[in-house]
């Protein structure tokens, strides 16, 4: 879970919907396991590993394209749409 964690100095509202985020200009999408929402109202995807797991090369090569200029965007179950410029 994400209770406790801390995003820039603030406490984040946390979210345990999985979530397919997509980025322009790759091919496929990510999915997030939960999500964070900060302070500005934009979310931070967050990966649960457990054990040794670690991402994959797709889902580092993904997470490194995100940025505040190039936000992932992906689609709640209440219909709304957010923008991830974190993972």
């Amino acid at each position: 879970t994400c209770n406790g964690r801390q995003l820039d100095g603030y406490p984040a509202l946390c979210s345990p919907q999985q979530v397919l985020a997509q980025l322009d200009g790759v091919e496929n999408g990510r999915f997030y396991d939960g999500l964070a929402r900060k302070a500005d109202g934009s979310y931070e995807g967050i990966e649960v590993k457990s054990g040794n797991a670690t991402r994959t090369t797709n889902q580092l090569a993904f997470d490194q394209r995100v940025s505040l200029d190039h936000p992932a965007t992906a689609t709640l179950r209440t219909g709304e749409t957010i923008t991830c410029p974190e993972a």
